[in-house]
């Protein structure tokens, strides 16, 4: 609601009232608070990164000034997350964050010399169909690439959900971590699930993003992202036949369920 009035005043804010002068004369609006709706996955994002900024607050003058150090010293283009030029403390959270990715904590001190992370060539990835002509469905993912020498290093598969096929801007936000690798062969065909857990079904056609990096587990220091797409066309997945499902312990059974269906991520996957 506005409420027009010749009554002069200054702009301001009072209570749940904004005041303004605008063309048509003095201006009272409602106050709306602004709001900034998360996912949970941005929570735990923002959690992550609140704690990792609460570390480096402890860390000593020592750590403090290797970190500047290093960043002042190197040239980390492409990296993700940093710029040409990264402070020491872009860098320890970027290297902190990837070893979270990981499962491992965090260092505090950085490593004195910059490792050396392997090339990438010939990353791609294909689906996996069920049987050669249509009408088929994609029951797995294929991942092939050329590694260089160090094979230390954990491999990160990332993939966006299913997008149109025309579509090349995938924004960073909306890739995933689906799978580390260590270490990860020159071919692997990845089961359908960890796509279907953090996406949920296939539409008929359209394209997935994916890309590949890899991080030094010792430094948190990763290689820039590859990308691959991977145009698809597919019928949905045939939902299996419910069918009746024993419960046990010990061995002992226990329930019987009838008419019952298994889903992962809203995928069926078995019905008896």
């Amino acid at each position: 609601m506005q409420l027009l009035s010749d009554i002069p005043s200054s702009s301001g804010k009072l209570g749940g009232t904004v005041a303004s002068r605008g063309r048509a004369g003095f201006q009272l609006v409602a106050r709306v608070p602004r709001t900034q709706p998360r996912s949970d996955r941005q929570t735990a994002n923002r959690a992550i990164i609140g704690a990792l900024a609460s570390l480096w607050r402890t860390l000593d003058s020592a750590s403090l000034r290797d970190w500047n150090q290093l960043a002042a010293s190197s040239v980390l283009a492409g990296s993700r997350g940093l710029n040409s030029n990264p402070s020491g403390y872009t860098l320890f959270l970027s290297c902190a964050r990837n070893l979270t990715t990981l499962g491992l904590p965090p260092i505090t001190n950085p490593p004195p010399l910059l490792p050396s992370l392997p090339a990438v060539d010939g990353f791609a990835v294909s689906p996996v169909y069920n049987q050669p002509g249509l009408p088929h469905y994609i029951t797995g993912f294929a991942i092939s690439y050329l590694l260089g020498p160090g094979g230390t290093v954990i491999a990160v598969v990332r993939a966006s959900g299913a997008v149109s096929p025309g579509r090349s801007n995938i924004r960073p936000s909306e890739y995933r971590v689906l799978l580390t690798y260590q270490p990860f062969p020159p071919v692997q065909e990845i089961v359908i699930t960890p796509w279907f857990n953090q996406f949920g079904t296939l539409p008929p056609n359209g394209q997935i993003a994916w890309a590949l990096n890899f991080v030094d587990p010792a430094s948190g220091f990763a290689s820039p992202w590859v990308k691959a797409s991977m145009p698809y066309q597919a019928t949905p997945t045939p939902a299996p036949t419910p069918g009746t499902i024993t419960l046990e312990q010990n061995g002992t059974p226990i329930a019987t369920l009838s008419n019952i269906t298994i889903e992962i991520g809203g995928a069926p996957i078995a019905g008896s």
